[in-house]
């Protein structure tokens, strides 16, 4: 009798604890989202405010020319950080470039924009919200303002607080985003004050031998694109802003050197090269996009692919077109609070509550700023080369002005074609896709969207 009853307490307790694995688990994961976007909830207010931001008048300018000053500003801290990148390492112990921020402000009549730049994996979204608040005592508001960042893997850490900020950039430090707010808001100051009519300038040209695509081998799923804006002041003074799409990985990820990668070289050859007194650069659609390493590895491969670029930059100025000084506005496509999940196998994913415990909640948006007859969109992720290329190619070449920029001040994890979520052992499919499900397709949907809507405007524009 007592055998039988040692049983039954052990078969008992077996249920019991199976039943609360199996709750458990069902209160912590979910399937991986299958429901094509059009069927989901947020896709009718996504068509709304795509609507609304059509209603939206492109101001217009008796002015017949642009106003245009830049300014850059060490980032450099007193004492070292973390190094961000990869997974964090610890302090750097040498500097091999010193990492700024660099601001680009342009005027047309009553309108302005600035272009910001940091030396940084992302641009933290706890550092633009810091300096969202920070404007609202200054002439700018955060809507003026279209960021980016150069996507170094071997920059400043310690600016993100939580626990997966700390898995990005390393234990935090509380003075970082503060002091990283106080420089950009200097930059844009001294920028400001330096505004004198200018001529502005785009340049484009393939680079597609520079960079590939490591998830998939199709030339049509690489975006080369090397885009350069120049800036020249009415003395004669020049600046640069180049766009491309390679990940900065160029350095080892057992380095502890403090180093901006490729652009760093990119920016000092140009200075020789085109004699420009700035050179300010933003990552591109760098999602899935390494760059080609010739045999070459570390400061070797820096230079190297800083000094190529370079002369491909240069050598597309001699086809330069003049930006018609017809349009300057920045929008945001608000994309509202996204809920973050991380993906544990090809089908199942932590639920969202679980990655709110990990990660400050954050607001996100596309930036969409039309300068003359180019646009830019700016997008809260590592946006995928392969879908820039898709986007790219769908466009006639009278169409083909628009620029593709990642890390606009929020950070929503990685965003790929659909189907490169099956292939899941790639870390961008994995640890750092976070939306998951049908992203790549909305968010080709909302860029389709935004582009045509362009250039409805810009055919208004041009019959006024």
């Amino acid at each position: 009798m007592r055998l039988v009853n040692r049983w039954q307490n052990w078969l008992f307790r077996l249920v019991i604890g199976l039943l609360f694995v199996i709750g458990s688990l069902a209160f912590c994961l979910e399937p991986v989202e299958s429901l094509p976007y059009t069927l989901q909830p947020f896709y009718a207010s996504y068509q709304q405010k795509i609507n609304a931001l059509a209603h939206i008048p492109l101001p217009a300018t008796q002015d017949s020319c642009f106003k245009a000053g830049w300014a850059q500003e060490s980032i450099l801290p007193s004492l070292p950080t973390p190094i961000a990148g990869y997974t964090p390492r610890d302090a750097y112990t040498s500097v091999r470039d010193t990492p700024c921020v660099k601001v680009l402000v342009l005027r047309l009549g009553q309108q302005k924009v600035a272009l910001v730049s940091i030396d940084l994996l992302i641009f933290p979204p706890n550092v633009h919200q810091l300096l969202a608040d920070s404007l609202r005592s200054t002439s700018w508001d955060i809507s003026e303002l279209y960021v980016g960042a150069t996507h170094t893997h071997s920059g400043m850490g310690g600016w993100a607080d939580g626990m997966l900020g700390r898995f990005m950039a390393g234990a935090y430090q509380d003075n970082l985003p503060r002091f990283l707010v106080q420089k950009i808001m200097l930059a844009l100051r001294r920028a400001e004050q330096h505004t004198r009519l200018a001529e502005l300038s785009m340049a484009q040209c393939y680079a597609s031998d520079l960079l590939n695509n490591r998830i998939s081998s199709k030339p049509y799923e690489t975006f080369g694109l090397l885009q350069t804006l120049e800036i020249k002041q009415d003395k004669g003074e020049k600046a640069l802003w180049c766009v491309f799409g390679a990940h900065a990985t160029c350095l080892s990820r057992h380095s502890l050197a403090l180093c901006a990668d490729y652009p760093a070289v990119l920016s000092q050859e140009l200075k020789q090269k085109a004699k420009a007194s700035m050179v300010g650069f933003m990552a591109g659609a760098v999602g899935s996009q390494n760059p080609n390493e010739f045999g070459l590895k570390d400061f070797e491969l820096i230079d190297a692919l800083g000094k190529k670029i370079a002369q491909q930059v240069h050598t597309s100025l001699q086809t330069k077109t003049k930006i018609k000084p017809s349009r300057l506005h920045l929008a945001q496509l608000p994309l509202g609070r996204v809920p973050l999940r991380l993906r544990l196998s090809e089908n199942w994913q932590l639920r969202s509550w679980i990655f709110d415990r990990m990660a400050a909640s954050q607001s996100a948006q596309i930036s969409v700023l039309a300068l003359g007859d180019w646009l830019w969109l700016g997008y809260p992720a590592d946006f995928s080369g392969a879908l820039a290329a898709q986007l790219w190619a769908e466009l006639s070449e009278s169409e083909q002005r628009v620029v593709f920029t990642s890390f606009n001040g929020a950070y929503l994890g990685y965003v790929v074609p659909d189907h490169y979520l099956k292939r899941y052992e790639r870390h961008e499919t994995r640890e750092m896709n976070w939306i998951g499900g049908q992203t790549g397709s909305l968010w080709l949907y909302l860029s389709r969207a935004l582009i045509q809507q362009n250039t409805k405007k810009q055919s208004l524009n041009d019959t006024k």
